[in-house]
């Protein structure tokens, strides 16, 4: 895991050994064999030794997820430290750009696909970089459990891996599924649907987060609690 000392980052094992001494301006946790450090403000690869695999050279980088890396060339850094501007593409694990960076935004790879945003308007590619969803949404996420949250006319549905949808755009927020369910706002509350779009738990809460074995952290007010997925408390809201 990264840690930071004397100003810079590197590298400790679960045990609290170092493994990669510090020498990074910034570090990320290890996903797929490789982490993202930067130097000079520039971003690449490390691999477990410490070894620069892949030169410091990007403007921003993501995690590598199913073999590959978002990175973005020519954007700028925000006073949030945000990047503004620039292209997104990906890279494999040997640093070749298997997509090359033409797109205003992405999301990892999950499931086969990409979310990709072109034009102002979302849509997804595939691992060969082809578009198997044209841009036309709003906002989008990426899929999980084979679907994935997006939103048209200013409301939030799920489509499937062709693009069509299952659940029609009608609330107002929504989460990716988790564990067959997931978390939707309508009417300012937060509740739950099931993969058929039937609410299960009623909107009810003021913050809700997905399951996870089986149990769900909501909010009511400052207080919280956890539900099962019936809907029904195992913990009642506390402060």
């Amino acid at each position: 895991m990264p840690v930071k000392q004397g100003g810079k980052f590197g590298f400790i094992a679960p045990g609290g050994q170092a493994v990669i001494k510090p020498q990074f301006e910034t570090a990320a946790q290890f996903y797929q064999g490789l982490g993202a450090v930067s130097l000079k403000g520039k971003y690449g690869y490390v691999d477990p030794a410490g070894k620069l695999v892949i030169a410091c050279q990007f403007d921003k980088t993501y995690n590598f997820s199913e073999g590959l890396a978002a990175v973005n060339i020519g954007g700028t850094p925000d006073m949030y430290g945000l990047i503004k501007g620039g292209k997104w593409g990906f890279l494999d694990k040997t640093g070749t750009m298997a997509i090359k960076p033409e797109y205003d935004r992405t999301w990892p790879f999950s499931e086969g696909m990409a979310a990709v945003r072109l034009g102002g308007k979302w849509g997804a590619v595939d691992k060969t970089g082809k578009m198997m969803i044209e841009p036309q949404f709003e906002d989008s996420f990426r899929f999980q459990e084979g679907l994935a949250m997006v939103e048209l006319a200013g409301r939030c549905g799920y489509i499937d891996q062709t693009g069509k949808f299952v659940i029609s755009p009608q609330f107002e927020q929504a989460d990716p599924f988790s564990e067959g369910l997931a978390e939707v706002k309508v009417g300012g509350k937060w509740g739950f649907v099931d993969k058929t779009g039937a609410m299960v738990i009623k909107p009810q809460f003021d913050t809700a987060w997905g399951f996870s074995n089986g149990i769900a952290k909501v909010w009511t007010g400052s207080k919280f609690g956890y539900l099962n997925k019936t809907g029904k408390f195992i913990w009642q809201p506390t402060e």
